[in-house]
């Protein structure tokens, strides 16, 4: 049966992870970043869902987003646990572990890369006064995604167990979806002026 993550408030995480330990750490922070990104797509959503002519579209972005919110906070839990095992792995085992520890972080960067294409789905709708907000959840997506793609790649530097050329390969192409985000974020900011 698969472990729920600790209730926990925003301090006492940001505690553990300014603790000396290996875990929770940058992947958690990536899932943290991506969890927000969901917060703020849904938000924006709700106030775009008012306007009779995208209500039916922005109702959908709102329902994936919350439910990438959700999965986002248990990846970062996930990535907690995972890579608490890399930690704990005999020298033999170690390259397996890493394989299983950019699991998290490579569903991370899928997740933002889903999440920035339904804050292209908002622009249409967003108001001046929300477009700083989908600014902003653009931007938490951004970096989640840069995390990730960071982590799965100094994870699996010189690893070649099982799965590891794949895993890598989201991560290879990151620097597409940053170049979407910062273009998008870019157009915010003129509609801002």
């Amino acid at each position: 049966m698969e472990q729920e993550p600790p209730e926990e408030t925003l301090s006492a995480y940001l505690d553990r992870l300014a603790g000396r330990s290996t875990a929770p750490a940058g992947g958690a922070s990536a899932g943290l970043h991506t969890a927000q990104s969901a917060a703020l797509i849904t938000m924006v959503g709700r106030f775009c869902a008012d306007q009779e002519d995208h209500a039916v579209q922005a109702t959908r972005i709102v329902e994936r987003a919350s439910s990438l919110r959700t999965r986002a906070l248990r990846l970062m839990y996930d990535d907690e646990v995972a890579y608490s095992g890399v930690a704990t792995a005999s020298p033999p085992d170690r390259s397996a572990a890493l394989v299983v520890a950019s699991r998290p972080q490579a569903q991370l960067l899928d997740m933002c890369d889903e999440l920035i294409e339904l804050g292209v789905g908002l622009v249409p709708a967003v108001r001046r006064r929300t477009a700083p907000d989908l600014a902003a959840a653009l931007l938490a997506a951004r970096t989640g995604a840069q995390i990730s793609a960071i982590n799965v790649l100094a994870n699996l530097a010189g690893v070649e167990a099982t799965g590891a050329t794949e895993a890598r390969q989201p991560a290879l192409k990151v620097n597409e979806l940053l170049e979407r985000c910062d273009e998008l974020v870019t157009g915010l900011l003129v509609r801002c002026r």
